[in-house]
C-alpha cells in the first residue's frame, strides 16, 4: 500500500536551550548517525504515542541529563532529506534543571547565536536560526494616520521599553517626506540596538544605513530574484497560499500573515482567523508573524497558533 503522508514523515522534537548569557546548547551527531559529524540543536524522533511535549523531556533527559520544566513553540516545520522526512516541532526551553553532559558520546558545545554559524550545521537548522534572531514583536509605523509627532514620541517609548524589530510602512508620504522619516527612525532604533526594514525601494536601504526591506503583495509577486544581499533582512507581506509560496521561492527571511482578525480600519473585511493562520503556515521552513487585529498582550496566543510573533501598526504608537 502507498504510505499516506503522515506515515512518510518523521515527528522529531527539537529544543534550543540557552544559558545565562544567551548562549544555545548545540550537539555534534554521533560517527554512527546520518549526518555525523555536523551539529545540531538537540532532540530526537517521538516514540509511537508519545506527544511532542513528552518526547522532548525524554530526549534531553536521556541525552544530556537535563531535566525540561517549561517550553514555548518557537517553529514547526516540514524537511526533506534524500532519504526521508521530517517534521521538527521546534521549542525554545524555558525553564530547566541539571547540568548538560553528552551522555550518549556526543560533543556539546554553548555558542553564542551570531557564531553558530561557525558551526557546520545540519542542513534543516537555518529555518531555527533564523526564528532565533527574530523578535516576538514587529512593529509597522502609522505616522500617517496617527501623525508624524505622534509616531516619534511612540517610537521612543517602544523602544525604551525593549523593541527590536521596526518596519517603515508610509504609503502616503512622498519619497522625500519618506526619506527625512525613514531617516529619523533608523536614527533613533539603532540607537537602542533595534533594527529597521524600509517598505520601499530598495536602493534606499543601502542609502540610509537601514537593515533590511519588505515587500508588499504587487512588489513580491514583480520579484524575480531576491533584491538584496543576504546579509540584510528581507520580509513580505501574504494573503494566502500563493504568496507566502512564492516569498518561500524568492528567499524571504520571516513574512506577515493577513488579516488575522478585524481590524478598526477594515471592521467588515474577510479574516483567516486563527484557524485559518494556522492552515496557512502550516509546516513551512520560515518565521511568520500574525498581522491585523493584534496586540502586544496576544503575543503568547500567537505563538501558540504557530506564528514567530505579532506585526501591529496602529496600536502601539498612540498612548
Amino acid at each position: 500500500m502507498p504510505s499516506t503522508e503522515a506515515e512518510s514523515i518523521i515527528e522529531v522534537a527539537v529544543g534550543v536551550l540557552e544559558d545565562a548569557t544567551g548562549r544555545m546548547l548545540i550537539g555534534q551527531r554521533a560517527g554512527d548517525r546520518p549526518y555525523s559529524g555536523l551539529w545540531e540543536f538537540p532532540g530526537g524522533k517521538l516514540e509511537p504515542g508519545e506527544s511532542v511535549a513528552e518526547a522532548l523531556v525524554r530526549e534531553y533527559q536521556e541525552e544530556l541529563g537535563v531535566q525540561v520544566h517549561a517550553s514555548q513553540p518557537l517553529l514547526r516545520f516540514v524537511f526533506a532529506y534524500p532519504e526521508y522526512r521530517v517534521r521538527l516541532h521546534v521549542f525554545r526551553i524555558t525553564g530547566y534543571s541539571g547540568k548538560p553532559r553528552g551522555l550518549e558520546g556526543q560533543a556539546i558545545d554553548w555558542v553564542a547565536l551570531d557564531q553558530l554559524v561557525e558551526h557546520d550545521m545540519l542542513v534543516a537548522c537555518p529555518p531555527i536560526i533564523t526564528a532565533l534572531r527574530l523578535p516576538r514583536l514587529y512593529a509597522i509605523t502609522a505616522a500617517s494616520v496617527v501623525g508624524e509627532d505622534v509616531m516619534l514620541r511612540g517610537l521612543e517609548r517602544q523602544l525604551k521599553k525593549g523593541l527590536k524589530l521596526v518596519q517603515v510602512r508610509e504609503k502616503k508620504m512622498d519619497f522625500q517626506a519618506y526619506e527625512q522619516f525613514a531617516t529619523e527612525v533608523i536614527g533613533r532604533c539603532h540607537e537602542y540596538g533595534a533594527q529597521v526594514l524600509l517598505n520601499g525601494e530598495v536602493d534606499l536601504v543601502e542609502c540610509l544605513g537601514a537593515d533590511g526591506l519588505h515587500l508588499d503583495g504587487p512588489k513580491l509577486g514583480a520579484m524575480g530574484q531576491r533584491p538584496i544581499a543576504d546579509g540584510l533582512w528581507l520580509s513580505a507581506s501574504c494573503h494566502d497560499e500563493a504568496e507566502l509560496a512564492k516569498a518561500r521561492a524568492l528567499g524571504v527571511d520571516f513574512a506577515v500573515l493577513s488579516p488575522v482578525l478585524s481590524t478598526q480600519t477594515h471592521p467588515g473585511a474577510k479574516t483567516l482567523g486563527w484557524e485559518g493562520f494556522c492552515g496557512l503556515i502550516k509546516d513551512i521552513p520560515m518565521p511568520v508573524y500574525a498581522l491585523g487585529g493584534m496586540s502586544s498582550d496576544m503575543t503568547e496566543q500567537a505563538c501558540e497558533q504557530g506564528a514567530q510573533g505579532v506585526a501591529i501598526m496602529r496600536g502601539l504608537w498612540e498612548i
